[in-house]
């Protein structure tokens, strides 16, 4: 696990043997998901330190990684003519970190937009299961009804107590559901906006076989 964090630090592939059993996909998904936790940790620590400074480093695409020296020239890419007054190189380099900076912000608003969405979606999810439940409520509490009366006819023959003659077991399965339960039911309240995906750190796990893919993300979902 801790040389599989090393190498993807560093960048680098790594190849890894152990033997059947000895916990190959644990180990992987330990040491993947704790690399990926801390990296967009480092990631977004740096993104606030620029958004609050302004100005900053630029960003290398080589190493996927957020320079740390402001003397990162042409890391956007942009070749720096031999000769070039010092006034164009400042302009031009001031400008791309400007640039940074907004892009910054606007990656930062989207994540913000995606995550009160993700909530907004977790909410509807939970009140559609516990419409389920009022439903599976209503039919266990109208299926003991059901007996008792069939109970009690069978017993008392054709006579019935007088609080099931009155149809009051229908103020007990008189159903309520709120309007939000109503749209989490019916899917009415449905959001179609898809909001624009920005770049991110991406794991790709491969296998084989459709046993050991699913056995991996049976662990994954089992990871706290």
């Amino acid at each position: 696990m801790a040389e599989l964090y090393r190498v993807l630090e560093a960048g680098k592939i790594g190849i890894f043997e152990s033997p059947t059993g000895t916990g190959k996909s644990l180990s992987l998904i330990c040491g993947a998901l704790s690399w990926l936790r801390d990296f967009e940790q480092k990631k977004r620590e740096e993104e606030a330190r620029l958004l609050e400074t302004g100005t900053g480093p630029l960003h290398d695409e080589k190493d996927e990684s957020l320079c740390l020296s402001s003397s990162c020239e042409g890391a956007a890419g942009t070749p720096r003519p031999a000769g070039e007054p010092a006034w164009v190189t400042q302009f031009v380099q001031k400008k791309e970190e400007r640039d940074l900076v907004d892009r910054l912000k606007a990656e930062q608003a989207r994540r913000k937009q995606r995550e009160e969405r993700l909530q907004q979606l977790q909410h509807r999810v939970q009140l559609k299961y516990a419409a389920k439940r009022l439903r599976q409520e209503e039919e266990e509490t109208e299926n003991l009804l059901r007996l008792s009366r069939e109970m009690l006819e069978t017993g008392l023959g054709a006579e019935r107590p007088e609080q099931l003659e009155s149809g009051e077991e229908e103020l007990v399965l008189a159903e309520y559901e709120s309007d939000e339960e109503k749209k989490a039911a019916s899917g009415v309240d449905e959001d179609e906006d898809d909001l624009e995906e920005e770049h991110v750190t991406k794991i790709y796990y491969c296998s084989r076989t459709h046993s050991q893919l699913a056995q991996f993300v049976h662990e994954v979902k089992k990871s706290p």
